[in-house]
């Protein structure tokens, strides 16, 4: 439930409604095409909602009880996949998304950052999460992830190789 404050010297100014926290993010050109298409698909309506997500049938924000029966039915749709009128994949079957809720894409989103590099204080000042709850999100998810294995285990080596190099520079 973000509300779109504006953009501000090429940043993107979002405030989330649940706990007011400012999000001020850089304007990423994928943010700005969303973003103008929603607002092209809504130029005619008389009254602008807030937030930038909304149930654009009725035009008005998600009750939570409507949200979760959307988010259901689209969860349904890409766990049983959606054919085009030739019968191929426009969205292949995906069955590991039956389980899925909503703010597991909230997760995903930090998990990401992460994987990217990010620290936990920028996370945050992306996402709006708190530093505990982004740490508690890291500590979940990012234990499965080879990658970091992968990364440290380099890093270890190169720390490794370095110190060794220093010592035998010493003795010589």
């Amino acid at each position: 439930a973000m509300i779109d404050a504006g953009a501000e010297r090429g940043r993107r100014v979002l405030r989330q409604s649940k706990t007011g926290a400012p999000v001020s993010i850089p304007d990423s050109p994928e943010l700005a095409a969303r973003l103008a298409a929603m607002r092209a698909r809504r130029a005619a309506w008389p009254v602008q909602p807030l937030e930038i997500v909304v149930d654009e049938a009725t035009r008005r924000r998600f009750r939570a009880d409507h949200y979760r029966h959307v988010f259901a039915a689209v969860r349904a749709a890409a766990v049983a996949g959606v054919r085009d009128a030739a019968g191929g994949w426009l969205v292949p079957p995906t069955p590991a998304l039956a389980t899925m809720r909503d703010t597991d894409l909230r997760s995903t989103a930090v998990t990401w950052l992460a994987l990217a590099g990010c620290t936990i204080p920028e996370i945050c000042a992306i996402t709006g999460h708190t530093l505990q709850s982004a740490h508690h999100i890291l500590k979940h998810y990012l234990a499965m992830h080879q990658h970091l294995a992968d990364a440290a285990i380099a890093k270890a080596v190169a720390w490794y190789d370095k110190e060794k190099a220093a010592a035998r520079q010493m003795t010589c």
